[in-house]
Protein backbone atom coordinates (compact mmCIF):
# COMPACT_ATOMS: atom_id res chain seq x y z
CA UNK A 1 0.00 0.00 0.00
CA UNK A 2 2.77 2.19 0.81
CA UNK A 3 4.12 1.94 -2.65
CA UNK A 4 0.93 2.82 -4.24
CA UNK A 5 1.08 5.76 -2.10
CA UNK A 6 4.25 6.60 -3.27
CA UNK A 7 3.88 5.70 -6.93
CA UNK A 8 0.49 8.70 -6.94
CA UNK A 9 2.58 11.18 -5.45
CA UNK A 10 5.61 10.54 -7.66
CA UNK A 11 2.90 11.14 -10.49
CA UNK A 12 1.33 13.96 -9.38
CA UNK A 13 4.74 15.81 -8.38
CA UNK A 14 6.48 14.90 -12.10
CA UNK A 15 3.06 15.06 -13.82
CA UNK A 16 3.31 18.80 -12.36
CA UNK A 17 6.58 19.78 -13.13
CA UNK A 18 5.92 19.12 -16.38
CA UNK A 19 2.51 20.87 -16.76
CA UNK A 20 4.68 23.84 -15.51
CA UNK A 21 6.87 23.69 -18.36
CA UNK A 22 4.42 23.83 -21.08
CA UNK A 23 3.22 27.54 -20.41
CA UNK A 24 4.99 30.91 -20.55
CA UNK A 25 4.84 34.27 -18.95
CA UNK A 26 3.74 38.00 -20.52
CA UNK A 27 5.18 40.56 -18.25
CA UNK A 28 6.41 43.95 -18.85
CA UNK A 29 5.36 47.38 -16.88
CA UNK A 30 2.97 50.29 -17.71
CA UNK A 31 4.37 53.65 -17.43
CA UNK A 32 3.18 57.03 -18.82
CA UNK A 33 4.92 59.22 -21.47
CA UNK A 34 7.16 61.00 -18.23
CA UNK A 35 8.44 57.42 -17.67
CA UNK A 36 6.54 57.26 -14.03
CA UNK A 37 4.47 54.20 -12.91
CA UNK A 38 1.26 53.19 -13.26
CA UNK A 39 -0.15 51.39 -10.60
CA UNK A 40 -3.84 49.41 -11.02
CA UNK A 41 -3.48 49.65 -15.03
CA UNK A 42 -5.56 46.66 -16.47
CA UNK A 43 -3.84 44.01 -18.74
CA UNK A 44 -6.23 41.93 -20.79
CA UNK A 45 -3.58 39.33 -22.37
CA UNK A 46 -5.60 37.42 -25.12
CA UNK A 47 -4.92 34.36 -26.83
CA UNK A 48 -5.86 34.92 -30.35
CA UNK A 49 -5.85 31.46 -31.39
CA UNK A 50 -8.46 29.86 -28.91
CA UNK A 51 -9.67 33.60 -27.76
CA UNK A 52 -8.66 32.61 -23.79
CA UNK A 53 -8.11 36.03 -21.89
CA UNK A 54 -6.97 36.74 -19.07
CA UNK A 55 -6.97 40.29 -17.06
CA UNK A 56 -4.44 41.31 -14.57
CA UNK A 57 -3.35 44.83 -12.91
CA UNK A 58 -0.36 46.60 -12.85
CA UNK A 59 1.73 46.79 -9.37
CA UNK A 60 2.68 49.53 -7.58
CA UNK A 61 5.43 49.91 -9.44
CA UNK A 62 3.68 49.43 -12.70
CA UNK A 63 4.47 46.40 -13.23
CA UNK A 64 2.00 42.74 -14.14
CA UNK A 65 2.70 39.30 -14.57
CA UNK A 66 0.65 37.22 -16.89
CA UNK A 67 2.03 33.26 -15.55
CA UNK A 68 0.58 30.11 -16.90
CA UNK A 69 -0.18 31.01 -20.60
CA UNK A 70 -0.57 28.40 -23.25
CA UNK A 71 2.01 29.01 -25.74
CA UNK A 72 0.67 31.15 -28.93
CA UNK A 73 -0.18 34.17 -30.56
CA UNK A 74 -0.98 36.98 -28.42
CA UNK A 75 -2.57 40.07 -28.26
CA UNK A 76 -2.00 42.59 -25.28
CA UNK A 77 -4.04 45.49 -24.13
CA UNK A 78 -3.56 47.97 -21.52
CA UNK A 79 -5.89 50.37 -20.07
CA UNK A 80 -6.43 52.90 -16.91
CA UNK A 81 -8.79 55.65 -16.79
CA UNK A 82 -7.64 59.18 -17.83
CA UNK A 83 -5.19 57.80 -19.94
CA UNK A 84 -5.49 56.26 -23.88
CA UNK A 85 -5.74 52.36 -24.28
CA UNK A 86 -2.35 50.81 -25.75
CA UNK A 87 -2.84 47.29 -27.90
CA UNK A 88 0.05 45.36 -28.73
CA UNK A 89 -0.39 42.76 -31.44
CA UNK A 90 1.37 39.52 -33.61
CA UNK A 91 3.17 38.64 -30.23
CA UNK A 92 4.41 35.15 -29.89
CA UNK A 93 4.77 33.33 -26.73
CA UNK A 94 7.28 30.49 -26.91
CA UNK A 95 7.13 27.34 -24.99
CA UNK A 96 8.53 27.71 -20.94
CA UNK A 97 9.91 31.41 -21.95
CA UNK A 98 8.99 34.75 -20.41
CA UNK A 99 7.50 37.95 -23.46
CA UNK A 100 8.58 41.33 -22.15
CA UNK A 101 5.92 43.92 -23.13
CA UNK A 102 5.91 47.47 -21.51
CA UNK A 103 3.57 50.15 -22.19
CA UNK A 104 3.64 53.40 -22.45
CA UNK A 105 0.10 54.80 -22.08
CA UNK A 106 -0.63 58.62 -23.11
CA UNK A 107 -2.32 61.37 -20.89
CA UNK A 108 -5.77 61.35 -22.89
CA UNK A 109 -9.48 59.84 -22.66
CA UNK A 110 -10.77 56.29 -22.84
CA UNK A 111 -11.51 56.41 -26.75
CA UNK A 112 -7.90 57.34 -27.62
CA UNK A 113 -5.60 54.23 -28.47
CA UNK A 114 -2.35 53.37 -29.95
CA UNK A 115 -1.63 50.40 -31.65
CA UNK A 116 1.37 48.78 -31.45
CA UNK A 117 2.08 45.58 -33.93
CA UNK A 118 5.12 43.58 -32.80
CA UNK A 119 6.84 42.01 -35.44
CA UNK A 120 10.38 39.74 -36.16
CA UNK A 121 12.29 42.15 -38.78
CA UNK A 122 13.71 39.79 -41.55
Amino acid sequence: MKRLYALIAFLLIGTSALWGQATGTILGTVKDASAAAIPGASVTVTNTSTNATRTVNSENDGSFRADGLIPGPYTVVVKKDGFGTQTMTSLTLDVASQLRTDAVLQVGSLAQSVDVNASIAP
